[in-house]
């Protein structure tokens, strides 16, 4: 690709030695191969500023994959629809659920495959203790009616993040993980383990 621009930079040059109109040419397509390499390195932070709008988050990079990890969020109740079902999680007695926002990129592999359940990642708390993810599908009960919840309290955690995915070079998914445990616990760090070994830490 370097060879390739020398070449094109150097064809420029000698035909802008036969006008002032080609050295405008000339000076026009070296500004333009810039901006597409600036927009090439660029294109990353892009992707990750479009995660990152509305949550803050802490990037932490693997050796091949990057995580991308928001605030835990603690909720006594977990409500969303899946498929034409409207689904709920409520923790058991003495624990509460936290959900963390995730992203995945796949910036350095061709294809990433990754299996997500309960042994995917662990939330580490400030003890040293982890916690598995909970499986959102298992462990929720579908509720007949709406009632009393919005359409905002509906899609506050979704998408979830379970099952397969496939992430191919460049993309990246996002979505919630969610985890029971004990109440009045501080959070470390989530430890990732599909696809690569990454400890994200959260924002501070």
């Amino acid at each position: 690709m370097i060879t390739a621009r020398n070449e094109l930079l150097f064809a420029c040059s000698l035909n802008a030695r036969d006008s002032e109109h080609d050295e405008v040419g000339y000076k026009i397509m070296r500004s333009k191969i810039w901006v597409v390499l600036i927009l090439g390195i660029v294109s990353l932070p892009l992707t990750l500023g479009c995660f990152t709008e509305n949550h803050q988050t802490r990037v932490s990079k693997g050796a091949q994959l990057t995580i991308v990890a928001g605030t835990p969020k603690i909720a006594q109740e977990i409500v969303f629809k899946h498929e034409n079902e409207i689904r709920k999680i409520t923790p058991n007695a003495n624990k509460e659920l936290v959900a963390v926002y995730l992203g995945i990129v796949n910036s350095d592999v061709g294809k990433a495959s990754l299996y997500i359940d309960s042994e995917a990642a662990v939330l580490r708390d400030t003890d040293y203790k982890t916690h598995s993810i909970l499986d959102p599908f298992s462990e929720s009960e579908v509720i007949t009616s709406q009632g009393d919840y919005t359409d905002s309290q509906l899609m506050e955690y979704v998408p979830l993040l379970w099952g397969n995915q496939t992430l191919m070079k460049d993309y990246q998914i996002t979505g919630f993980l969610i985890f029971e445990v004990p109440i009045g616990r501080e959070w470390q760090s989530l430890n990732w383990y599909q696809g690569d070994t990454v400890v994200a830490k959260f924002p501070e």
